[in-house]
């Protein structure tokens, strides 16, 4: 299955993917992660997450295959099991930053993600749903790196798929708005899109 998520960041392209592409600063912004260690372009760490009823506590490997600055794009590969048996999953992820202009930058985040074992049994509205908490915590988070404790954390609006979301600013001023999109697309959608 594919997932596609868009976003934009209140920061310049350049500074968006030097951030996005420091695997050890981003993973805490992803919620339930935790790095463990690097062994070259293999990056170590666990995730804790929930599909349905199912915990998984995933021992995780990504590597990184593509890191091209000039592109600003980034692709890993993800290997992760879960250590119960439950089950586990690969993906291949690719991110590229788009500079809007202003300070401004869009993120493109598309994961072409394998399950396995009983997490596999859910279908795409399950993971349509994990996938919307996922992002919108990794947001915030993101946004709060970003922010670097400037006084100007960016908020989160809501997508069209995602719940509204608020950083907190590191001020009394109003944060200034950043724009989300996530879209779901899997299998039906794309033969809809052909």
């Amino acid at each position: 299955m594919q997932l596609v998520n868009e976003f934009t960041v209140g920061v310049g392209a350049e500074r968006a993917f030097a951030t996005l592409s420091d695997l050890e600063r981003v993973v805490p912004c992803i919620p339930g992660a935790r790095f463990e260690g690097r062994d070259g372009e293999d990056y170590h760490g666990r995730v804790g997450l929930r599909i349905g009823p199912v915990g998984l506590n995933l021992a995780s490997t990504a590597t990184v295959v593509e890191c091209d600055g000039a592109a600003r794009r980034l692709v890993v590969r993800g290997v992760a099991r879960d250590r119960s048996g439950q089950g586990g999953a690969n993906a291949l992820v690719t991110m590229t930053v788009g500079d809007e202009g202003a300070g401004r930058s869009q993120v493109r985040v598309v994961t072409d993600l394998d399950l396995s074992g009983r997490v596999a049994q859910f279908g795409g509205a399950a993971i349509k749903q994990v996938n919307r908490r996922i992002v919108a915590q990794f947001i915030r988070e993101l946004d709060s790196l970003l922010s670097g404790g400037s006084g100007e954390a960016a908020g989160v609006a809501a997508g069209p798929d995602l719940p509204a979301a608020r950083s907190v600013p590191y001020a009394a001023e109003s944060p200034s708005s950043a724009t989300v999109r996530a879209r779901w697309a899997g299998p039906s959608a794309a033969a809809a899109a052909a």
